[in-house]
């Protein structure tokens, strides 16, 4: 049997994502760097770094319980996820203090990421697969900088939470 953690998904806040990675959007009140006639333009809103060759994947995500009992980190490589269509919850956490292998449950933290914000992850941050943050599936972006599908080094996949925990996350 599993024992459930409540983890409240909030908003993407520039300061609130800090520990975990950076937050990417329009600046608020920003005039656009170009526009035209029935668009607008803002670039560059974040800046790729260590001159890394990034992949591009989407993944789609059904509608269901917001339950997360194992994520993944890429200790050699950011990643950086965009909503698309719909609001995403990202669930971030740093890594277990006794086990750097294994994320840590108490750190978790969601983020509630609108269509056209996007959430940098710093290389190891800990993350799980995104979420619909509503009742319809999502679609979503991510970046992930190259490399092989696993580095030496790397955790190779889904690692589980320390004793079986899983988080609940509501949406607030």
């Amino acid at each position: 049997m599993s024992a459930f953690l409540e983890v409240i998904a909030e908003p993407l806040d520039e300061d609130a994502v800090r520990p975990y990675g950076r937050m990417i959007a329009v600046p608020k009140g920003h005039i656009a760097d170009f526009s035209g006639e029935g668009w607008q333009c803002w670039v560059p809103l974040a800046e790729l770094e260590d001159g890394l060759q990034w992949q591009a994947g989407l993944v789609h995500s059904a509608a269901r319980p917001l339950l997360v009992s194992e994520m993944e980190s890429h200790l050699e490589r950011p990643e950086i996820v965009f909503a698309l269509d719909r609001p995403l919850v990202q669930t971030v956490a740093l890594p277990d203090e006794t086990n750097l292998s294994i994320p840590d449950v108490r750190s978790v933290k969601a983020f509630v990421i609108q269509p056209g914000q996007g959430l940098f992850m710093e290389k190891g941050i800990w993350h799980g697969v995104g979420l619909p943050a509503g009742v319809e599936g999502v679609v979503y972006l991510f970046l992930l900088g190259n490399g092989e599908l696993y580095e030496a080094g790397e955790n190779s996949g889904w690692v589980p939470f320390a004793g079986g925990m899983v988080a609940q996350v509501r949406v607030g």
